[in-house]
């Protein structure tokens, strides 16, 4: 997770940005534990694969979303509109 962080504050500049993708992956994997023990899964080698797989897969949306938001910004949008439409934009996408 710290070096998916690295890379992806390397490619943005954006400390801000990166933060709020930094943030998404730990709060995306306390949920899978939390149903993972909720419905009484035990955590095995194919469970493990499936995490990772989803580390990027969230990762990768919230690079996607982030972008769109940027280009939004940049064109001259507040920050709750840029938000709001980015987000919905790329909706469909992911």
């Amino acid at each position: 997770i710290f070096l998916a962080i690295g890379i992806l504050w390397w490619f943005l500049r954006r400390l801000r940005a990166t933060l709020i993708i930094a943030i998404a992956i730990p709060i995306s994997l306390l949920a899978t534990f939390i149903v993972l023990n909720t419905a009484g899964r035990s955590l095995n080698v194919i469970s493990l694969a499936g995490l990772a797989f989803a580390v990027g897969m969230v990762l990768d949306a919230a690079i996607v979303v982030l972008e769109n938001i940027v280009r939004l910004r940049e064109k001259g949008l507040t920050s709750t509109e840029a938000a709001l439409l980015g987000s919905s934009q790329v909706w469909g996408a992911l």
